[in-house]
């Protein structure tokens, strides 16, 4: 055992002002009271019921892993700069970080092929010096191994183990340094909060008044997000670790780490050296869900059984420790040993059971609470992600943006839905139990569903539809009444959770005409007198246009990044319809209003549904039901109407998706089971087949329209992310313009491109390294399949020089280079008739 860290002498006097109040003191909150005082913040106060640094959460038991690699980009970027963070962090007998080095054994083939996808996107992401390694090579860096167990290993040298209180007490010792008030033991008891704005955090000691705070609570944060009238959707679960007595091979051995941290993912297992020990963690075990409202106060005893020390030896309050439940390690332990023979002649010598936050989709909970201004929240992050995410938080307070896509994590990308405590709990449980499992990135969670469904979800259901789930909504992938492709056929990786009928659907779109369910694109209406002024001040393109024009732009943020893009039709003078990207548009809207301004933001996507109508026979079956005009004279490309199908009354907006002449048509929900039932009948002469999702992005790809979240974000700007086109310079002032004119002046350096591949029977699905020679040049943002040019098609954010027609890339797959060619966009329909027809 070791001493605990210093503390921060208690009582420390409350103040009663503060330009900002950080609640929580682990990882999170002092990275971000850290960076606040680089950026000039001092008026800062860090708060936090336990004792300071020590403060009894997770950050207290974590064992320290610093893991860089994620399938997210965002993710690996925050684990990288927490890395530098920790290296430059300490002193040479006093490190706060050791750079040892991961490693991630494979035991299946799956596993060792799937190492080469990670390989793939490590250098996609730019992590340094990542590779695959036999297990030979992994012994040699971790000699306690049997070789026979493994068929190789994923080997970063970057990554390595820190010392979690050590690295929170430098950081909160150079934030304290600079001006900030740490504040021990003392609980925030509820906030004072008036017309929506926050004036004060209360506390069991005191009020401290301030216009901001940041909840950085951990698995307390849910119980502050309620008090703060703001969701937190986050499950506390418990982890179990425990570290052995000594073993013979590593006797006198006094460096505490100089073993690789290890990962066995196909047994959701992770092991580190504790000097002359091992510390063995598994996730193999029943979810074991805690509510928020049961973890033991600070200063209370802890339950019999419950560990007194943290694995770093430091003797500390854990309120975040439960008693050990061994039932739950029998079958790790046994692995253990299996893995590690030099295991077997030891036995537990020490045993923790902790708690950790698990959110619906994985991600952490960062940004401006929807509800409370002046309320932040930066919770569920892990060690490895706490420096940067202190750093993000830090960027977004103090410039308003957080400099970096963030699109994964945003507080407002979660429908109210999916902020209930069930599917909080159901969705966290299953990412818990799938933490290290080997998830395709089309795979749907099959919990806490169905939650959303369209009126006529039935009818799809009928018609053998295989439901996917997005925002909650089961969403149509493809209809087994479609008879499938044989020639489309595909194996392996690029062959799960995909079916052919995709590409009967997509060439019925082009040959004749499709259905499309569109109920779950999230759908707002802006209304008031200033509803014109102010989307013009928020959108790129003009909105000063006649009622029933339909109008495509791009919304962006100060720095000219592309916070989204949204089709705006002007339903009336004072009212426009916006079809967005989730609610984090919604969200923002209501953000930028401005005191003075006559305007309403609500959401209507419950109360409305949508189909989508889109081929060449489009026109030919909507006039058969419809007594309107629908000639393109009476009823041209990009204009809205109100019409009639049949007898349903419907917002009919002459767009497609893709590339096809055809419609979208809103209704209400309550007439949305007759809309479909009309539309299908009908349609029969034409033959109308009824198209889901895979289809929708294989056709979008070849008429070159761009998805946000994947081909741009807010970390591209329009002119790179090939809308320039909306982009209108000489309208009134608007959020970014003059970024953007900066930005059009100067020119652009990258360039979104379409990349073909290809070999016809060459698939990719997305985030792949693309190479000019041997040279990582970008990844693959979006992929999908063109049935009608033949060929798999992706887009790639390349240098400008690169983004040129004929120019040869290659694309990793598994650690083969496909062959590949820049390509003129877009394939389908290049000069835009069919769409006008």
């Amino acid at each position: 055992m070791v001493s605990s860290p210093p503390a921060v002498a208690d009582p420390v006097p409350i103040p009663r002002s503060a330009s900002l109040v950080i609640i929580g003191a682990g990882i999170v909150g002092a990275s971000v009271a850290y960076h606040l005082v680089d950026r000039g913040w001092t008026d800062v106060v860090v708060v936090d019921a336990g004792p300071i640094p020590a403060t009894g959460g997770s950050t207290t038991h974590a064992p320290g892993g610093v893991f860089a690699t994620s399938y997210s980009r965002a993710m690996t970027g925050l684990a990288l700069e927490t890395v530098n963070l920790f290296s430059s962090l300490g002193t040479a007998d006093q490190p706060c970080f050791f750079p040892v080095g991961t490693i991630e054994i494979a035991r299946t083939p799956e596993r060792w092929a799937d190492h080469r996808r990670k390989l793939g996107v490590a250098e996609a992401w730019g992590v340094p010096g990542a590779r695959i390694i036999s297990p030979d090579d992994t012994r040699s860096l971790l000699p306690l191994l049997d070789v026979g167990e493994f068929l190789g290993a994923y080997h970063v040298p970057i990554d390595g183990i820190a010392k979690p209180l050590r690295a929170v007490g430098a950081l909160l010792d150079r934030a304290a340094a600079a001006g900030v008030t740490l504040v021990p033991r003392t609980s925030v008891v509820g906030f004072d909060i008036r017309a929506g704005q926050l004036h004060g955090v209360e506390t069991d000691r005191g009020t401290i008044e301030t216009p901001q705070t940041i909840v950085c609570a951990g698995i307390w944060g849910p119980l502050l997000g309620r008090m703060l009238r703001t969701p937190v959707p986050l499950a506390v679960c418990e982890h179990l670790y425990a570290i052995t007595t000594p073993i013979d091979a590593l006797a006198g051995e006094t460096r505490e780490v100089a073993h690789p941290m290890m990962r066995d993912q196909d047994r959701a297992m992770y092991y580190r050296q504790h000097a002359d020990r091992y510390g063995v963690g598994t996730y193999e075990h029943t979810p074991l869900l805690v509510d928020p409202r049961d973890i033991r106060r600070h200063g209370t005893p802890a339950p019999a059984g419950t560990a007194g020390v943290n694995p770093h030896g430091e003797e500390l309050d854990m309120p975040s420790l439960r008693p050990w439940q061994g039932q739950h390690f029998e079958g790790a332990w046994s692995e253990a040993r299996r893995l590690l023979p030099a295991l077997a002649a030891t036995r537990l010598d020490y045993t923790l059971q902790g708690m950790f936050s698990f959110t619906p989709d994985g991600f952490p909970i960062l940004g401006r609470s929807p509800s409370t201004r002046g309320a932040w929240i930066a919770e569920a992050v892990w060690l490895t992600h706490g420096g940067g995410v202190g750093r993000l938080m830090a960027d977004w307070l103090t410039h308003g943006e957080p400099g970096m896509d963030i699109h994964e994590m945003d507080i407002d990308r979660f429908e109210s839905v999916q902020t209930t405590r069930s599917y909080i709990l159901a969705r966290g449980a299953r990412n818990y139990d799938e933490v290290y499992d080997l998830v395709h990135p089309l795979q749907p969670l099959g919990v806490a569903r169905p939650l959303r469904v369209a009126p006529f979800h039935d009818r799809l259901e009928s018609l053998g539809a295989e439901f996917f789930e997005g925002k909650g909504w089961e969403r149509a992938q493809w209809f087994a009444s479609n008879p499938p492709d044989p020639a489309a056929a595909r194996s392996g990786w690029a062959g799960r959770f995909w079916a052919p009928n995709a590409a009967t659907e997509h060439r019925a779109t082009r040959e004749a005409v499709g259905i499309f369910d569109l109920t779950s694109l999230t759908r707002a209406v802006v209304q008031g007198p200033d509803a014109e002024s102010f989307l013009q001040r928020i959108a790129t393109n003009d909105l000063a246009v006649p009622v029933g024009t339909v109008v495509y732009s791009a919304v962006c943020d100060e720095s000219g990044g592309v916070r989204s893009d949204v089709t705006f039709t002007r339903l009336a003078e004072d009212r426009y319809q916006l079809g967005c990207n989730g609610p984090q548009d919604v969200a923002y809207l209501r953000r930028a209003r401005r005191p003075d301004e006559r305007v309403d933001v609500t959401e209507d996507t419950a109360g409305t549904c949508a189909v989508g109508v889109w081929g060449p026979r489009a026109r030919d079956l909507v006039e058969s039901i419809s007594p309107d005009d629908l000639s393109n004279t009476a009823f041209p490309y990009l204009a809205a109407r109100e019409i009639e199908i049949a007898d349903v009354p419907v917002l009919a907006q002459r767009i497609s998706y893709a590339g096809e002449l055809g419609w979208e048509l809103y209704a209400e929900a309550a007439v949305g089971l007759r809309l479909w039932d009309v539309l299908w009948e009908a349609g029969r002469p034409y033959g109308l087949v009824p198209c889901g999702r895979a289809a929708y992005d294989g056709l979008r790809m070849e008429k070159g329209y761009r998805a946000w979240g994947t081909d741009m974000t807010a970390e591209d700007d329009p002119y790179e992310a090939g809308i320039g086109f909306t982009v209108r310079l000489a309208k009134p002032d608007f959020v970014g313009r003059d970024a953007l004119a900066r930005k059009r002046t100067a020119g652009r350096t990258r360039a979104l491109a379409w990349v073909a591949l290809d070999e016809p029977e060459h698939v990719v699905l997305g985030k792949e390294a693309v190479r000019e020679r041997d040279r990582v040049v970008g990844y693959v943002r979006s992929a999908a399949y063109g049935y009608c040019v033949g060929r798999d098609l992706t887009s790639v954010m390349l240098p400008a020089e690169l983004a040129v027609p004929g120019t040869a890339l290659s694309v990793e797959w598994f650690g083969e280079r496909l062959p590949a060619t820049v390509v003129k966009e877009p394939l389908w329909d290049p000069k835009g008739e069919r769409i006008r027809a």
